[in-house]
């Protein structure tokens, strides 16, 4: 009784700190508030730390990661659950240290637009490779094997558009390693948010049956954002030399990556279920 009442206050506590909202975005302090029914995990979530660990890429700085309320309980008992619906706060590396103006925004956003055409249409064979480019360099922490086959990705049209924030959805569809291990497949909608002349990569997660979910909580959150962060116009940026095509790259690369990676940890989950219930007990 005495380690559930433990437990019981550290959840509330955690739980507090998870919905604090200041984060340093690149020198910029920033209201980033958790999205609504979910938590920031800290380090004390064990498991679930170290999973969001795994979901960063080479690319794009993880700054925050949110789980359900209903998991810190698990999280702060060191047990790795599978988190179904989750969101993550990257931002691109290239640019996180700069002041980001509207024209380059607007640039930005349209090169996200060619660039999730282009994905479109040549059947996600770009995103693959991709994300064979930057796997290796992954491999080390995730133990994601180069070989493992990738999802077939579905780029959607953009659904919410707005001068501060561009909004899309792609689906991951894919059998387990080998074919093996039933249908697997993800939902994420990724939101480009502008605030205070930052761009934020915004992505939300869980099963494909629950896209709308995944939109509707998206923007939800991107606006709790905006309402807490000064609306003034930047000063203009000095960056219309960037290629923006590759940045726009790098927020799909960020939302794929960690899809993939997630599925992998997903089925590794259900295969040493199976060994426990199945063959683990063989021997004594």
């Amino acid at each position: 009784m005495r380690t559930r009442g433990i437990v019981g206050v550290l959840v509330a506590l955690l739980a507090m700190a998870g919905h604090a909202g200041t984060i340093d975005v690149g020198g910029m302090d920033l209201e980033i508030p958790a999205p609504e029914g979910f938590v920031r995990v800290t380090p004390q979530m064990g498991a679930a730390h170290r999973f969001g660990r795994q979901l960063a890429d080479p690319l794009n700085d993880l700054l925050a990661f949110y789980i359900p309320e209903s998991c810190i309980p698990a999280a702060i008992l060191g047990e790795r659950s599978a988190f179904t619906r989750y969101f993550l706060f990257k931002i691109n590396r290239e640019i996180r240290d700069r002041v980001v103006d509207r024209g380059d925004f607007e640039t930005l956003k349209e090169a996200l637009k060619s660039e999730n055409r282009r994905l479109a249409a040549e059947d996600g064979t770009r995103i693959e490779e991709l994300i064979r480019e930057r796997l290796p360099s992954l491999g080390e922490e995730s133990g994601a094997e180069p070989a493992f086959p990738i999802p077939r990705l579905a780029p959607l049209e953009p659904h919410e558009e707005t001068g501060n924030l561009l909004a899309y959805s792609m689906l991951l569809d894919a059998a387990g390693p080998g074919g093996n291990g039933g249908a697997e497949g993800v939902a994420v909608t990724m939101t480009l948010l502008h605030v205070s002349g930052k761009v934020l990569f915004l992505y939300c997660y869980a099963p494909p049956e629950e896209l709308e979910w995944t939109r509707e909580a998206s923007s939800r959150w991107a606006r709790a954002i905006l309402e807490g962060n000064p609306s003034e116009p930047p000063p203009p940026g000095l960056l219309s030399r960037f290629d923006w095509l590759e940045i726009a790259s790098n927020a799909l690369v960020g939302a794929a990556v960690a899809a993939l990676l997630s599925l992998i940890s997903a089925h590794r989950a259900r295969r040493r279920k199976g060994d426990m219930d199945g063959g683990g007990g063989g021997e004594g």
